[in-house]
């Protein structure tokens, strides 16, 4: 059978098919971004150095939130590179940017092998805020959610999708139901929750199969809307 990591970088791989699309231009010099570690082992949060102007910066890419804003230099080609020490020759991780798309930029990088695998994604302009939720599915498989009592979205493997808040949603707790799709093509539901109704805040919601057991499992992280808005929003390059 294979490898909860495996499955979480095939859809990391699918996630950038869904990320804007490439193509040659100018490259631009720095970059801000924010950052996620989806890793569902119980591990430290991971360390790297980034180049930033002439040196590089650590930092710390947190598992339970998103980081604030980091600030970058871009290789030649539009990569970000994290490095595992200030003087390390290679990166341990590269991402390629998109060439557009660099507003509310979010590298989520999640475990391969022995290291880790990341993509860079655009959070979505609209759509996104209090009381919503995006859904990232790191399964291999297609999953479905009900988010309220609208009717359910699919989410493909490897792709992500967002649930807005009902407008004037009358109760405290708003139900989510996650659907898997047998090998028959039928649908059954995998997990049912509920979720405070609280539009101070918006969810990233991670669907993953659980190392132990293959069932879906869910792992939710909050972001509270500060006085700047969502973390400030990062800007396109400098």
């Amino acid at each position: 059978m294979p490898s909860t990591r495996r499955h979480i970088t095939l859809a990391l791989a699918l996630l950038a098919l869904a990320t804007c699309p490439l193509a040659q231009a100018q490259d631009p010099q720095k970059i801000r971004f924010r950052a996620i570690c989806f890793d569902p082992r119980d591990t430290a949060a991971p360390k790297f150095h980034i180049p930033d102007g002439g040196g590089r910066s650590e930092v710390t890419i947190p598992k339970t939130s998103l980081s604030d804003t980091i600030s970058a230099t871009l290789r030649t080609g539009g990569f970000i590179d994290f490095f595992e020490s200030a003087d390390a020759d290679r990166p341990a991780v590269s991402v390629k940017l998109p060439v557009t798309g660099h507003q509310r930029l979010l590298i989520l990088l999640a475990p391969s092998g022995t290291g880790f695998d990341g993509r860079a994604m655009q959070l979505p302009a609209t759509g996104f805020g209090g009381g919503d939720t995006l859904v990232l599915n790191m399964s291999r498989i297609p999953i479905s959610i009900r988010y309220g009592d609208g009717a359910p979205g699919s989410v493909p493997a490897g792709s992500h999708k967002t649930f807005s808040l009902p407008a004037n949603f009358p109760e405290p707790m708003i139900p989510v139901q996650v659907f898997e799709q047998d090998q028959a093509g039928e649908w059954q539901i995998a997990q049912s929750t509920r979720w405070a109704v609280d539009d101070r805040f918006r969810s990233f919601l991670f669907i993953y199969q659980s190392p132990r057991n293959q069932r879906l499992t869910l792992h939710g992280i909050t972001e509270r809307r500060g006085p700047g808005g969502w973390g400030g929003e990062p800007t396109e390059v400098e």
